[in-house]
C-alpha cells in the first residue's frame, strides 16, 4: 500500500539533552488536533525513542546536530519522516532482526517502535538517513 503524503509541518530538532521534552511540547501543540490520548501517547514514545537512537548512535550524542522532521496526514495515517545528516547507516544490521535483547547500548527502543506503529523503515541516503514512522489512527 502506497500512498503520497504531503507534509504539512515541519519541525527542526536540536540534538541536546532537551530533545525528548521538545518533541513531547511539538507533538502536543501540533499533532494533538488530529488523534486522540492514546494515539498521542503511542506516538510520543514511538517518535522519542527513533530520536534517541538518531541521538545515540547516529550522533554519537553530539550537541548542536539537528534533526529535521515533517508530519504528514492522509485518511488515517500519520506520517513522520526524521533526517538526519550523520553518515548513512545499514538498516539491515539492526532492522531486521527479529527482537533485540536490552545492553548498554541499549535495544529495546527499536522493538517499541515497531509495535508502536504501523510501519517503521529507515532509510540510507546518499547524506544522512530518513527513518519513517506511520502510524494508523
Amino acid at each position: 500500500m502506497w500512498f503520497f503524503f504531503m507534509p504539512l509541518k515541519t519541525f527542526y530538532l536540536e540534538s541536546n539533552k532537551y530533545a525528548q521534552q521538545r518533541i513531547r511540547d511539538i507533538i502536543n501543540t501540533n499533532i494533538s488536533n488530529y488523534v486522540d490520548d492514546e494515539n498521542i501517547f503511542n506516538i510520543q514514545v514511538a517518535l522519542g525513542e527513533a530520536i534517541q537512537n538518531i541521538i545515540r548512535h547516529a550522533y554519537k550524542f553530539a550537541d548542536n546536530r539537528f534533526i529535521k522532521i515533517e508530519f504528514s496526514k492522509y485518511d488515517v495515517f500519520l506520517e513522520f519522516n526524521l533526517y538526519d545528516d550523520a553518515l548513512p547507516c545499514e538498516p539491515a544490521l539492526f532492522m531486521d532482526k527479529v527482537s533485540h535483547l536490552p545492553s548498554e547500548k541499549g535495544g529495546m527502543g527499536i522493538n517499541m517502535i515497531k509495535k508502536l506503529t504501523y510501519k517503521f523503515k529507515i532509510y540510507p541516503l546518499e547524506q544522512g538517513n530518513r527513518t519513517q514512522l506511520i502510524f494508523k489512527i
